[in-house]
């Protein structure tokens, strides 16, 4: 089964891919999210700490990382909309796991949960030891 740390370094591959072009594993181009424009207008990339595999780093990143609970999110929404990102991930086998990278918000009506806007779904499979992408990566939005 695939270990904390190694579900950790698939969601940093996803995060770099999305915001900072990076090819994934496997890949000759990086995966977009249709929302990513949205979450550059904050002073930083807000992460919620929910389904979070680890400490991801934030040296690829245009803006700073900042990790918050769910609590937290919903006491600033209060303030202000707030955009944030969660990972939501699935082991699907031994060798596979689906990293799915949603982006949601919580807007100043104070909703009981984030609203989801799309999100990206990575399907990677270990071979060799080495992770790559199955598939195509798929879009959804809301």
């Amino acid at each position: 089964m695939p270990t904390p740390i190694e579900i950790r370094q698939l969601d940093q591959w996803v995060l770099d891919s999305v915001f900072a072009g990076q090819a994934l594993p496997g890949t000759s181009s990086a995966v977009a999210l249709p929302d990513v424009a949205h979450f550059l207008r904050y002073p930083a990339i807000i992460l919620s700490d929910e389904g979070l595999a680890g400490d991801l780093s934030a040296d690829s990143l245009p803006k700073p990382l900042r990790v918050m609970s769910v609590a937290a999110l919903k006491s600033e929404s209060y303030e202000s909309e707030i955009a944030y990102l969660r990972f939501n991930n699935e082991v699907l086998d031994a060798d596979r796991v689906r990293v799915t990278l949603e982006a949601r918000i919580f807007s100043r009506k104070g909703e009981p949960a984030g609203l989801g806007l799309s999100a990206v779904h990575v399907t990677f499979r270990r071979r060799n030891g080495e992770w790559t992408v199955e598939d195509s990566p798929a879009i959804s939005a809301a």
